[in-house]
């Protein structure tokens, strides 16, 4: 049985810091345009090497020619380099996920962080190792920005609630994290509404995106302790409406 190739992981992870450098973020698969030809032939060219071609590129070196000679091409002019800034940034990750090691040990880890956290264990990755430490780089940015935002939650938020359950409210929400559910058809939002409260709420319309600060009137649904941001007082609010807000100007 013809054994695996193995690939030095900590190059590997710096290689992968320096893919999600040059790209500013992190692509799956090469991006390719068709191009016309004389004769009506069409080919096609490599715009955007995907970060896991750039990481074999930085650990290997050019591929095979006759393999995919268009990304040959590409990654034959492309200027990239493991620097130092991507050495350091590979070691705070590393430090990130070993202080996950007691989550890990709870079993609070989901699959993706702890297959991460195993990997950048070993001195050694087989090619599925590589395509997982490609990833690692932005699923690191993530977990970061999403650690920021609980440290704004518990500082900012105070621990109280904007008032009792059936109270109406009105006020602006800074949108904090919105995603739609297929399996309800709508979308949920959480929000800090007037800078200082914690709330959630449902909605089959596209209010807002998240960063947008949102005028609304609603009433309080529920008032309890927040699952998502570590304990934080939250306010769930329902008959949610966007205040369509008329822009008046001053002419005297």
């Amino acid at each position: 049985m013809k054994p695996k190739k193995m690939y030095d992981t900590n190059l590997v992870l710096q290689a992968a810091c320096a893919a999600q450098r040059l790209n500013g973020e992190y692509l799956k698969e090469d991006q390719t345009k068709y191009v016309k030809e004389g004769m009506g032939a069409t080919t096609y060219k490599v715009t955007k090497a995907s970060n896991k071609s750039l990481v074999y590129f930085l650990v290997t070196g050019l591929p095979s020619y006759g393999h995919h000679k268009e990304l040959y091409k590409f990654l034959e002019n492309t200027k990239i380099e493991i620097t130092m800034e991507d050495k350091c940034l590979a070691e705070d990750i590393k430090l990130h996920y070993q202080g996950k090691l007691f989550e890990a040990l709870g079993g609070q880890l989901n699959d993706y962080v702890e297959n991460i956290w195993k990997t950048l264990d070993t001195e050694e990755v087989p090619a599925y190792g590589v395509g997982l430490l490609t990833s690692t780089p932005s699923a690191y940015a993530r977990d970061i920005k999403k650690e920021v935002l609980e440290d704004d939650v518990l500082e900012n938020c105070t621990h109280e609630y904007i008032g009792s359950v059936g109270d109406k409210v009105e006020g602006d929400v800074e949108l904090i994290n919105v995603f739609y559910s297929k399996n309800y058809e709508s979308y949920i939002y959480t929000g800090i509404y007037n800078d200082k409260f914690l709330v959630n709420f449902w909605n089959g319309k596209e209010l807002g995106e998240r960063s947008d600060v949102i005028n609304i009137k609603a009433k309080i649904k529920r008032l309890g302790i927040s699952k998502h941001y570590k304990g934080a007082w939250e306010t769930s609010l329902n008959y949610v409406k966007k205040v369509e807000e008329a822009v008046w100007k001053n002419y005297y």
